[in-house]
């Protein structure tokens, strides 16, 4: 036969015992008996038969262990009868053997080697509480020279605490081995070759750790460690996690605890898990099946059902739902603070907005959820995730993503600072605007007309401002079309000339401020009436034609800014045409000169007064009704007309002024009379009548004793006396012949 590695044998005993040692309450925990080993018999000829001792004290159930040490070059003839061989080792030469004690044991246990010498020897060891069908769960084993011996644990991984570990180290002759951290077996055979045990008990479940063994002289050894496996009781479960999902099931739940080796059923409550996996004897995932309220997570095993305990408690979470959004819409750019409304929603784990995560969200309870809106774009679900699910969709979860507003134009773009300037607005995403703003000031009102018009009133204002509109969309962005600009209103300083006729007509100049750029006048009036045209010169000057009125009108000047408020420096004067309703007197000579009293209206300011085209030689304004004139040279029927701011008077019958020419005798008949006078003396000549009449008829320089005007040339005169020739000369208004 060919030997097998003590090392093997020798770790896998000391990782099955090491897992037995860690072994729950629950669990039986294992006792370690240890027998001396002087067990040699036979005779000089093979076969040879050793027989072993069984353990005191040994009960049906116990695991009994058979280590034989056997000289170089020597093998067994195979394992006593009833047990299982788990490993062979060559150098120096070793085997391990196990059976379960039954009811009815013999007294010793018997094998035959082949030769056999008087040095065969063994170890008996026996083990109370292990697991009926699976006692030794693994074991590992190492080689190696010197004096201290490494007990590897090979990563055997330990199921369940409570198994225990056992390491059997075998040496040349006289050496024993020392194992700290472990409790010393006894009846350890010290003979050639050497052979030493230690255990440790209820080992925790996990991996097996790596020990070393020290050894009392140096040579070749062999060391073989055994996980030894203790008896199964009832599954417990200490811990399920998650502790809780939704109502409809599906959750895979870890079930942490003992003794799930053969799980034949996992149950949440009274209904099967819809699958489960026995991972190890201490770990069961399971998918749990649909249910409802808090459940109790049990396992059940041929050696039992897992008591009910806190720990195995599992609730069942319904799905959340959502039942109102306030605000449910706005700016597409995200930021909004939503407050959701609906039931279920403690434990939260997400919120979202379509497909994109709230920015940020807290759970006030369970009905009660307020989160950040992320950017987003359209009509969007928002779905809340708890261990119970995720909220289904309805109308109720709707948040729409408002894209911001836009001002393209704005009609005007400027306005008086004083409010009340209607300005519409144009751009896109106007609808349900909540504020219109210029600059930081609201608007004094504003409609919605559509999506793309709002009418808005604009507040009292100075400078350039943005006129910014506010939506669930957001503001609107500040860009150069959204400029509106405040115009200082215009004012009047002066007006020249400040008066005119009321007939219109003035080219008046008006001096002020704001009156052009972005204030350019639109309306130029004169009390309630339009000038009949007007230039703006520059931002201080307007020349005007003034419109037809009456009294004393403001002139008033509006543009972007408003209208010039109205001031004693605006007042302009409507002069009524002046009238002339009597000369006196109304004829004069040729020659000019006559002082003419002129009797009217609207004399006052007179700037010019003339007897037909002629300006009189001199006049004064007497008063409103009354002018005193120096008539100038002129001949035959003028008018005399007045000229005022008003105007000038207009030619009626009562302005006449007649320029009588200078009389002329062309004959005196007789032409002689006696130096006594008396002599009638008819006088023929020109203009001796007329408006004036003959003032004086003179022969030489004495007048006549009488006379009489026939006509105008006609004069009846009688002589005075005198002597010689004299002239007869007549003297008229206009002069004497």
């Amino acid at each position: 036969m060919q030997p097998r590695t003590l090392l093997t044998r020798l770790v896998a005993l000391l990782l099955a015992i090491g897992a037995i040692a860690g072994a729950s309450a629950s669990s039986s925990q294992a006792a370690v008996a240890f027998r001396a080993c002087n067990n040699a018999s036979g005779s000089a000829f093979w076969p040879y038969t050793v027989s072993f001792s069984k353990p005191a004290g040994t009960v049906a159930g116990d695991l009994i262990v058979i280590h034989a040490a056997v000289s170089a070059f020597y093998d067994a003839g195979g394992p006593p009868s009833g047990f299982t061989e788990l490993h062979a080792a060559s150098s120096p030469t070793a085997f391990t053997w196990y059976k379960i004690a039954g009811s009815s044991e013999p007294s010793s246990y018997t094998t035959g080697f082949m030769p056999a010498t008087s040095t065969t020897q063994g170890v008996i060891t026996s083990y109370s509480g292990v697991h009926p069908t699976i006692p030794i769960d693994g074991s590992a084993a190492t080689t190696g020279s010197g004096n201290s011996v490494s007990l590897a644990g090979n990563g055997l991984a330990v199921p369940r605490s409570g198994d225990m570990r056992v390491s059997a180290t075998m040496v040349g002759a006289g050496a024993t081995a020392t194992y700290p951290g472990m409790t010393k077996a006894s009846c350890a055979y010290t003979s050639n070759p050497s052979v030493s045990v230690g255990y440790e008990a209820n080992v925790a479940a996990g991996t097996l750790a790596n020990r070393t063994a020290n050894l009392s002289g140096s040579g070749a050894w062999a060391s073989q460690t055994m996980l030894i496996r203790t008896a199964p009781t009832a599954p417990t479960v200490t811990a399920v996690s998650p502790g809780q999902g939704p109502t409809a099931g599906g959750t895979s739940v870890v079930i942490s605890g003992t003794d799930f080796s053969g799980a034949s059923a996992v149950r949440f409550g009274a209904t099967n898990a819809t699958s489960y996996t026995v991972d190890n004897d201490g770990q069961i995932t399971a998918v749990a099946p649909a249910g409802t309220g808090t459940q109790s997570i049990r396992v059940t095993t041929a050696y039992g059902t897992s008591a009910d305990t806190a720990a195995d408690d599992y609730d069942y979470v319904p799905a959340p739902t959502v039942t109102n959004l306030s605000p449910s819409s706005g700016p597409a750019s995200g930021g909004t603070s939503v407050t959701i409304t609906g039931t279920n929603l403690t434990g939260a784990s997400a919120v979202k907005f379509g497909g994109t995560d709230a920015t940020s969200y807290t759970v006030v309870n369970s009905t009660t959820i307020t989160a950040t809106a992320p950017a987003g774009t359209g009509t969007v679900d928002v779905r809340v995730t708890t261990v119970g699910g995720t909220s289904a969709n309805t109308s109720a979860d709707d948040f729409t993503n408002v894209p911001a507003p836009t001002v393209t134009a704005l009609s005007p773009s400027s306005g008086p600072q004083a409010s009340g300037q209607a300005v519409v607005i144009t751009g896109t995403n106007f609808t349900n605007a909540s504020a219109v703003a210029f600059g930081g000031t609201g608007a004094v009102s504003f409609t919605v007309v559509n999506a793309t018009t709002i009418n808005a009133t604009a507040p009292a204002g100075t400078g350039t401002v943005d006129v910014r509109v506010t939506t669930p969309g957001g503001q609107s962005a500040n860009t150069a079309a959204d400029n509106y600009t405040y115009v200082a209103q215009p004012t009047v300083t002066s007006v020249s000339p400040g008066s005119g006729p009321e007939v219109g007509g003035t080219s008046v100049t008006i001096s002020g401020t704001n009156f052009i750029g972005v204030s350019g006048a639109s309306a130029v009036q004169f009390g309630g009436s339009n000038a009949s045209s007007y230039t703006v010169v520059n931002a201080t000057t307007i020349t005007a034609t003034a419109p037809a009125g009456t009294g004393t009108a403001d002139v008033r000047v509006t543009g972007t800014g408003g209208t010039s408020a109205n001031t004693s420096a605006d007042d302009y004067d409507y002069v009524p045409q002046p009238t002339v309703t009597n000369l006196s007197p109304s004829t004069g000579p040729v020659t000019g000169g006559t002082n003419v009293t002129i009797t009217g209206t609207g004399f006052t300011g007179a700037s010019a007064v003339r007897f037909g085209a002629t300006n009189a030689t001199g006049y004064t304004v007497v008063n409103s009704t009354t002018i005193t004139a120096t008539a100038p040279a002129g001949s035959g029927t003028v008018d005399v007309r007045v000229t005022t701011t008003g105007g000038q008077s207009a030619n009626t019958s009562a302005d006449d002024y007649v320029y009588i020419p200078a009389p002329t005798v062309t004959n005196v008949a007789p032409g002689s009379g006696p130096e006594t006078g008396g002599t009638s003396v008819t006088i023929t000549g020109t203009s001796f009548s007329g408006l004036s009449g003959a003032s004086a008829v003179r022969f030489g320089a004495t007048n006549a004793v009488s006379y009489t005007v026939v006509n105008a040339t006609t004069i009846t005169a009688t002589a005075p006396a005198g002597t010689g020739t004299v002239d007869v000369r007549v003297t008229t208004a206009s002069g004497t012949s």
